[in-house]
C-alpha cells in the first residue's frame, strides 16, 4: 500500500472515500489534511514565539481551515459553477505532528513528544511580519493529502469502508485503542459536538481555554509540586496575550485549575 494518497486520488486507494468525505473527515478531527510544503518557510510555534526557518516538510492543516475548504467545494458542488479544486486558501497556521520530517529537534517547544502537536504560524523568511496573512503559504484541494496509516486506522474501527469488502468491521473491545485518536473513541454526542464546534473556530475562547490548561497544567505543573504550579496573573496574561479580554481572562484560570491544584 502506498505510504500516503492526495485527496484527488483516493479513487486509487483500498478505501471506499470520496473527495467530498475526506474534507468533512478532515474538518471534524477524524482524517488529518497534510500538505508538503517544499518552499523554504518560517515556523513560529503560536505559544512562545520560537522561530525556525525550513522547507521540503509535512505540515498538518488546522481543522477550521479544512472546513472552509469543504464549504467552498460544497457549494461549487450544489451550484454547479465550476470545480473548487484549484481554489486557493491562505494557510497561516498550521499543525507540527509525528509526521513532520523537517529539523525542529525534539524537546523543544515545538515537539516536546513525537504524538503531541502544536500550532505554528507560517510566513516566508523574507516577507512581511506574520500577522500580515498576504504573505502566508497558499495550498489548494489538488495539493492536500492524507497517511494510509490514518486511513486504515478509520478502516479498522468501522468509520470508513474498504473497497474489497464493501462493508466496515465491527469494533471490539480487544481492539488496540492505543493507537486509535482519541477524538473518534465511542465519546458521548455531546463532546462530538463540542470537538466539531472548535474546530470549526464557533468557541474561540472556549479553545483558548483549554490551550490555556494544556500548556500551564497539562505540560508543566506536576501533581504534588506547588512551586510548579502556575498562578492566576499569569495564565490571564498569557490569554491576554491571544486576544481575549480582560475580563474573560480573568475568569478562565480559576475554572482550568485542577482540583489537585
Amino acid at each position: 500500500m502506498r505510504e500516503y494518497y492526495y485527496l484527488t486520488q483516493l479513487g486509487d486507494s483500498p478505501y471506499k472515500l470520496s473527495l467530498s468525505d475526506a474534507l468533512h473527515l478532515g474538518s471534524t478531527l477524524g482524517l488529518g489534511a497534510y500538505v508538503f510544503i517544499t518552499d523554504e518557510i518560517t515556523l513560529q510555534c503560536r505559544d512562545t514565539g520560537e522561530q525556525v526557518s525550513d522547507h521540503d516538510i509535512y505540515l498538518q492543516l488546522p481543522f477550521n481551515l479544512v472546513g472552509a475548504i469543504e464549504k467552498t467545494f460544497v457549494r461549487r458542488q450544489s451550484l454547479n459553477v465550476g470545480s473548487a479544486l484549484n481554489d486557493y486558501h491562505s494557510l497561516t497556521q498550521a499543525i507540527i505532528t509525528d509526521k513532520y520530517t523537517g529539523k525542529v529537534p525534539m524537546g523543544t517547544p515545538f515537539k516536546q513528544e513525537p504524538k503531541l502537536n502544536f500550532y505554528a504560524y507560517i510566513s516566508y523568511p523574507e516577507g512581511r511580519p506574520i500577522q500580515f496573512p498576504d504573505v502566508s503559504y497558499t495550498v489548494c484541494i489538488s495539493d492536500l493529502l492524507c497517511w494510509s496509516d490514518d486511513l486504515e486506522r478509520l478502516a479498522k474501527h468501522g468509520h470508513i469502508k474498504r473497497r474489497d469488502s464493501g462493508e466496515a468491521p465491527t469494533v471490539t473491545a480487544d481492539d488496540d485503542r492505543k493507537e486509535y485518536p482519541p477524538h473518534l473513541l465511542e465519546l458521548p454526542q455531546k463532546f462530538q459536538q463540542l470537538y466539531g464546534a472548535i474546530a470549526g473556530g464557533e468557541l474561540p475562547d472556549l479553545e483558548a481555554a483549554i490551550n490555556a490548561w494544556h500548556l500551564h497544567w497539562n505540560q508543566r505543573a506536576a501533581r504534588g509540586e506547588r512551586d510548579t504550579y502556575p498562578a492566576n496573573p499569569h495564565v490571564q496574561a498569557w490569554l491576554e496575550d491571544r486576544g481575549l479580554t480582560k475580563n474573560k481572562a480573568e475568569s478562565i484560570p480559576p475554572l482550568i485549575r485542577p482540583k489537585w491544584g
